[in-house]
């Protein structure tokens, strides 16, 4: 296992994460379904925790919130 950091801005510290060979599967999930998003060229669901919203560049162009 490796450990990695994320720095979570609007807290103003690093998160330890530890690197597995589950988390590095769901991260290839992930990225798949990004790319598959790009290439259809679709928005993806709008999340269900609109708190995030405010942060997001994008929120002036979802029209599924606002």
């Amino acid at each position: 296992m490796t450990t990695g950091f994320i720095y979570r801005i609007p807290e103003g510290r690093p998160e330890v994460v530890t690197i597995d060979d589950g988390l590095k599967r769901r991260v290839r999930e992930i990225v798949a379904e990004i790319d598959a998003m790009v290439q259809a060229e679709r928005m993806p669901p709008p999340t269900p925790r609109r708190g995030r919203c405010q942060d997001c560049e994008f929120q002036n162009y979802c029209a599924d919130i606002w």
